[in-house]
């Protein structure tokens, strides 16, 4: 509950520290800073999905429902992961594009 509203709240700080001066000092702090709380926001919500699924699968071999709730929660965690890669992934090539464009000019 509370770490979707971390996480949102990380963005938006992220969003304001790149429309601040580049020149200031602590900017490259916060913006490293806004992006490992972000990171970190991601694995605190996956890591209850892994959990439930540990337990599940444990339930699953004498309970029928167990076993479905085990696919559909096996089912999310590839979702959640995939949309987490995803998102990442094209953030870390827009950085390493706009490092090696920078160092061109």
């Amino acid at each position: 509950m509370i770490v979707i509203p971390l996480q949102v709240l990380a963005n938006v700080a992220a969003i304001i520290i790149e429309e601040s001066e580049v020149g200031d000092k602590e900017h490259t702090t916060w913006r490293d800073i806004f992006i490992l709380v972000d990171l970190i926001c991601c694995g605190a919500i996956l890591f209850p999905v892994v959990w439930s699924i540990r337990h599940l699968q444990e339930a699953s071999a004498t309970d029928g429902k167990a076993a479905t709730n085990l696919r559909k929660l096996k089912l999310f965690r590839q979702f959640y992961i995939m949309i987490v890669c995803y998102i990442y992934f094209t953030r870390i090539i827009v950085y390493l594009l706009k490092g090696t464009m920078g160092n061109m000019v």
